[in-house]
């Protein structure tokens, strides 16, 4: 085996290191991805949860207002409710 035999073994030996490294980071990359993809859905689901405890507070809101001024104000608590709703994207 002479010496030109050594290099060509010590540069397949390198090249195979240097792709199990990329192989390595690939894999790291594709787990930090699906972490911040997890995370993503875990604050998308929160947010959500979030939403569905308070889409009826406008309304709560809006009859606890009515009941304490008689209905004096119904017609302008609606328009707001309208325009609170429209805005948060609950109508």
């Amino acid at each position: 085996m002479g010496i030109q035999d050594k290099l060509e073994g010590a540069k397949d030996k390198a090249m195979g290191k240097v792709e199990e490294m990329k192989g390595k980071a690939k894999g790291k990359a594709a787990e930090k991805e699906g972490e911040a993809k997890g995370k993503a859905a875990e604050t998308r689901g929160q947010a959500d949860a979030a939403d569905s405890r308070n889409s009826g507070m406008v309304d709560k809101t809006a009859d606890f207002i009515n009941q304490k001024t008689d209905g004096k104000y119904e017609d302008k608590i609606d328009t707001a409710v309208d325009k609170v709703k429209k805005m948060t994207g609950q109508q």
